[in-house]
Protein backbone atom coordinates (compact mmCIF):
# COMPACT_ATOMS: atom_id res chain seq x y z
CA UNK A 1 0.00 0.00 0.00
CA UNK A 2 1.33 3.09 -0.79
CA UNK A 3 0.74 6.42 0.36
CA UNK A 4 2.10 9.18 -2.13
CA UNK A 5 -0.93 11.22 -2.02
CA UNK A 6 1.08 14.08 -0.78
CA UNK A 7 4.89 13.18 -2.29
CA UNK A 8 3.06 12.94 -6.07
CA UNK A 9 2.05 16.45 -6.11
CA UNK A 10 4.85 17.56 -4.13
CA UNK A 11 7.15 15.52 -7.73
CA UNK A 12 4.81 17.43 -10.09
CA UNK A 13 5.32 20.55 -8.98
CA UNK A 14 8.64 20.47 -8.31
CA UNK A 15 9.12 18.95 -11.87
CA UNK A 16 7.20 21.43 -13.04
CA UNK A 17 9.48 24.64 -11.18
CA UNK A 18 12.72 22.89 -12.89
CA UNK A 19 10.97 22.99 -16.16
CA UNK A 20 10.26 26.23 -15.74
CA UNK A 21 13.98 27.55 -14.51
CA UNK A 22 15.68 25.41 -17.20
CA UNK A 23 13.26 27.59 -19.86
CA UNK A 24 13.39 31.03 -18.19
CA UNK A 25 17.17 31.21 -15.96
CA UNK A 26 17.40 34.69 -16.54
CA UNK A 27 14.30 36.65 -13.92
CA UNK A 28 16.81 33.63 -11.59
CA UNK A 29 19.69 35.55 -11.66
CA UNK A 30 19.17 38.95 -12.61
CA UNK A 31 16.17 39.46 -9.44
CA UNK A 32 18.74 37.86 -6.61
CA UNK A 33 21.76 40.25 -7.64
CA UNK A 34 19.28 43.03 -7.84
CA UNK A 35 17.79 42.18 -4.46
CA UNK A 36 20.97 41.51 -2.81
CA UNK A 37 22.27 45.22 -4.07
CA UNK A 38 19.14 46.79 -2.91
CA UNK A 39 19.55 45.23 0.29
CA UNK A 40 23.51 45.91 0.70
CA UNK A 41 22.86 49.27 0.02
CA UNK A 42 21.48 49.41 3.47
CA UNK A 43 25.43 49.32 4.87
CA UNK A 44 25.42 52.91 4.10
CA UNK A 45 23.01 53.97 6.71
CA UNK A 46 24.20 51.88 9.77
CA UNK A 47 25.87 53.63 12.46
CA UNK A 48 28.42 51.88 14.64
CA UNK A 49 28.43 52.61 18.42
CA UNK A 50 31.69 51.50 20.10
CA UNK A 51 31.21 53.44 23.49
CA UNK A 52 31.31 50.47 26.37
CA UNK A 53 29.51 52.84 28.98
CA UNK A 54 26.54 52.98 27.08
CA UNK A 55 26.16 49.48 24.96
CA UNK A 56 27.21 47.71 28.85
CA UNK A 57 25.61 49.65 31.04
CA UNK A 58 22.20 49.37 32.12
CA UNK A 59 19.65 52.09 31.29
CA UNK A 60 19.41 54.47 34.27
CA UNK A 61 21.72 52.61 36.51
CA UNK A 62 23.64 54.42 39.82
CA UNK A 63 27.23 54.22 37.87
CA UNK A 64 26.23 56.34 35.43
CA UNK A 65 25.00 59.01 37.41
CA UNK A 66 27.77 58.91 39.65
CA UNK A 67 29.85 59.48 36.62
CA UNK A 68 28.07 61.98 35.39
CA UNK A 69 28.23 63.43 38.84
CA UNK A 70 32.22 63.63 38.59
CA UNK A 71 32.81 64.88 35.26
CA UNK A 72 30.55 67.96 36.50
CA UNK A 73 32.15 68.58 39.48
CA UNK A 74 35.69 67.80 38.02
CA UNK A 75 35.38 69.11 34.76
CA UNK A 76 38.21 68.15 32.32
CA UNK A 77 40.58 71.47 31.69
CA UNK A 78 43.98 71.91 30.51
CA UNK A 79 45.16 73.38 33.63
CA UNK A 80 44.26 70.31 35.78
CA UNK A 81 46.71 68.15 33.94
CA UNK A 82 48.35 65.25 36.35
CA UNK A 83 51.86 63.83 35.56
CA UNK A 84 51.74 59.87 34.88
CA UNK A 85 48.29 59.96 34.18
CA UNK A 86 46.91 59.16 30.74
CA UNK A 87 43.15 60.85 30.47
CA UNK A 88 40.92 59.04 27.86
CA UNK A 89 38.44 61.25 25.60
CA UNK A 90 35.51 59.72 28.14
CA UNK A 91 37.86 61.10 30.58
CA UNK A 92 38.28 58.09 32.20
CA UNK A 93 41.93 58.41 34.04
CA UNK A 94 44.33 55.19 33.30
CA UNK A 95 47.44 55.16 36.08
CA UNK A 96 50.31 54.69 34.18
CA UNK A 97 52.86 52.56 36.59
CA UNK A 98 56.25 54.27 36.58
CA UNK A 99 59.14 52.79 38.20
CA UNK A 100 62.12 54.81 39.22
CA UNK A 101 65.58 53.70 39.44
CA UNK A 102 67.96 55.81 41.50
CA UNK A 103 71.50 55.28 40.54
CA UNK A 104 74.58 56.55 42.74
CA UNK A 105 78.20 56.27 42.77
CA UNK A 106 80.02 55.03 45.02
CA UNK A 107 81.89 58.31 45.39
CA UNK A 108 78.35 60.53 46.02
CA UNK A 109 78.60 61.71 42.85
Amino acid sequence: MRFDCIERHIARFFYKYGHYLANNPLPFLIFPILFTLAMASGFFHVNRITDAVYLFTPVGARSKMERNSIHEKWPLTEDNYIPGRAVTQNREVQVADFSWVVVRRNNGF
